[in-house]
């Protein structure tokens, strides 16, 4: 055998071994999604909220103006929504919404396979408060969460700031333990991500406010079963929200500190879109 053809099986091999190492990436489950009861749907809440400084309001105003914004909110800017979507009527968008995206959920089984889940990406469905996802029975522990900022950063010298500087950011943590039976459908909490922004203004013809300083603050998986539940009901009547089970287990992981001023302020993290019911033949080994 030649040294050509011995290079080619190596490079095989290795490709073979990546391949066998990328795991799977679940897709969104959705009204038109073919399901099955030898799996497990997972229901998740998932969202982050980010609290900012206006940092064009402080270049006017004495006292520091605080905004909070969330996730699913960015679904409320119709303008925002229809200058990003690639086709009209299709849910895919050219780039994502936010500065804050692709926040990858990573899942190992007993095997040590990876299972993720994107949200925030380039997938509108990906903005809504609540994922439904399939997966195989079985134990799974959510080991790592990632995801992608796009923010200022200081020039050579400090004397110019570069723009949408991409950076990658994540927490590796024991987040939760999971066993899924097959047939079910299992809620796992809501996932909130919360960050604080530092914002600055930078130009003097057309100021650009830019993200100089993000900071994680905390990631929190809460119980609220029977509110998703009675929100599930009202926004995806298609969804069969009453069977879920409760498999929910509350953590607080805490990485950083509000500034004392802005422990105080507080606002309603709740809200969605509505759907419309949908009819369709079931089948009898599907969830709907």
């Amino acid at each position: 055998m030649g040294k050509n053809s011995l290079k080619w099986i190596l490079i095989a091999v290795i490709l073979l071994l990546f391949a066998g190492c990328s795991g799977v990436e679940h897709q969104l489950i959705t009204k038109d999604s073919v399901t099955s009861r030898d799996n497990t749907l997972v229901v998740v809440g998932i969202k982050w909220v980010e609290v900012y400084n206006d940092a064009k309001a402080e270049a006017k105003e004495k006292d520091t103006i605080i905004k909070t914004q969330r996730s699913y909110q960015l679904l409320d800017d119709n303008a925002l929504v229809l200058r990003n979507l690639v086709k009209k009527n299709d849910p895919e968008l050219h780039h994502p919404l936010y500065y804050l995206h692709h926040f990858k959920f990573i899942f190992n089984d007993e095997q040590g396979e990876e299972h993720t889940f994107i949200r925030f990406g380039k997938d509108l469905r990906q903005y809504e408060p609540y994922a439904i996802y399939e997966l195989p029975p079985g134990t799974y522990r959510l080991n790592q969460i990632d995801w992608r900022e796009n923010r200022f950063q200081a020039g050579q010298g400090g004397n110019y700031p570069v723009l949408d500087q991409l950076f990658f950011e994540g927490r590796s943590e024991q987040f939760g333990q999971w066993t899924l039976p097959a047939g079910k459908i299992v809620y796992l909490g809501e996932i909130t991500i919360r960050f604080h922004t530092k914002r600055i203004i930078f130009g003097i013809i057309t100021p650009v406010e830019a993200e100089k300083e993000i900071d994680l603050l905390q990631i929190d998986i809460e119980d609220k079963f029977e509110q998703t539940i009675a929100d599930l009901k009202k926004q995806k009547p298609w969804f069969p929200a009453t069977e879920m089970v409760n498999l929910s287990s509350p953590g607080k992981w805490v990485y950083s500190q509000l500034p004392e001023e802005l422990l105080k302020r507080k606002g309603n993290e709740e809200g969605g879109s509505e759907e419309s019911p949908v009819q369709k033949e079931k089948d009898k080994n599907a969830f709907f």
